[in-house]
Formats: structure tokens, C-alpha cells, sequence
């Protein structure tokens, strides 16, 4: 899913988020209340944003939750790109992209409520800001910019308290 705000991040990732049509009034009597609900009210969950950050192995990210590295396959002259989950521990994931020999790859972190968000890098690696994974679980997805046809995605995690598990 992407979704589609005013104009993409300087980051170069694009975030989208769902919008509702507005409600046309109805014509006629207002009804009158006879009893007034409040609905629940939180803040939304801000938006996730990425930042570019060095090239980095999912190996060697200490952050990796392990068990959620994807790499798209060496096909011909295009190298691996490869995304994976990273835990800052307070229960919250973050996606990682990683490039390979200045691929462009594109990456689409997840979670099951319906929220995904891009992630797209040319050189290095970019990294979105922790996303709050409490009662949802994430994955991400990886692809080269070149080759749609192969986009594995890595297991689903969720939290149990602060630490991940694979599902």
C-alpha cells in the first residue's frame, strides 16, 4: 500500500496515509439524540519517516530483529537488495534498506492494522523511525527498482512486551 500525502518526504520515501470523503448533509429534521456515546478518542499514531543512513550488512546491525533479513535475488548484472526489522526495545520496529553496489531498491515496511510505508534508496541504506508494534505485528518487503517480479517478504513479527517474536 502506498499512501499518497501532498508531496514526498525530502528523504526520497513516500508515505501514504487513508483519507474518508466527506459526509454530504442530509436534508429534512434533525433527529433528536437520546443518548449521546462518546466514541474513544486517541491521537493518531504519527506517521513514520526515514532518514538515509551509511550501508550497513543486517549482520552487523545489532538492532536486527533476528530472523527478518529479505534479499532480492542476484539476477545478471543487478545486485541483492536486502530490508530487514530493526528493535530499539521499547516495543516499538523500525524498517532498514539496505542498497548493494548502488542498486536502487525499494522497500515497503508493514503492519496489520494497514499502515505501509516506502522506503526507496539508490546508495547506502535509509532506515524509517520506530513504529509503535504493541498489539499489531510488521514485516517488510524488498524488491529492486528494476525487477518487480521478485519481492520476498520477511516472516511477521509481533511484540511480547518489548521483545519481538516471529509468528
Amino acid at each position: 500500500h502506498e499512501w499518497a500525502t501532498g508531496s514526498p518526504p525530502a528523504s526520497n520515501a513516500r508515505s501514504t496515509f487513508p483519507t474518508t470523503s466527506p459526509v454530504a448533509p442530509t436534508t429534512g429534521p434533525t433527529p433528536t439524540p437520546t443518548a449521546v456515546v462518546a466514541a474513544p478518542s486517541s491521537p493518531p499514531a504519527a506517521a513514520p519517516t526515514s532518514s538515509a543512513i551509511g550501508g550497513v550488512n543486517g549482520g552487523d546491525d545489532p538492532a536486527q530483529v533476528k530472523g527478518s533479513e529479505v534479499d532480492t535475488s542476484w539476477v545478471g548484472s543487478d545486485a541483492a537488495c536486502s530490508a530487514w526489522l530493526d528493535d530499539n526495545g521499547s516495543g516499538a520496529l523500525a524498517g532498514v534498506l539496505n542498497t548493494s553496489l548502488g542498486q536502487s531498491c525499494i522497500a515497503e515496511l508493514h503492519r496489520s492494522d494497514g499502515m505501509a510505508y516506502t522506503l526507496r534508496a539508490s546508495w547506502g541504506a535509509a532506515k524509517t523511525s520506530s513504529v509503535p508494534d504493541t498489539g499489531y505485528t510488521m514485516w517488510i518487503c524488498v524488491r529492486n527498482a528494476n525487477n518487480s517480479s521478485d519481492e520476498p517478504c520477511s516472516p511477521h513479527f509481533r511484540m511480547n512486551g518489548s521483545t519481538p517474536v516471529r509468528q
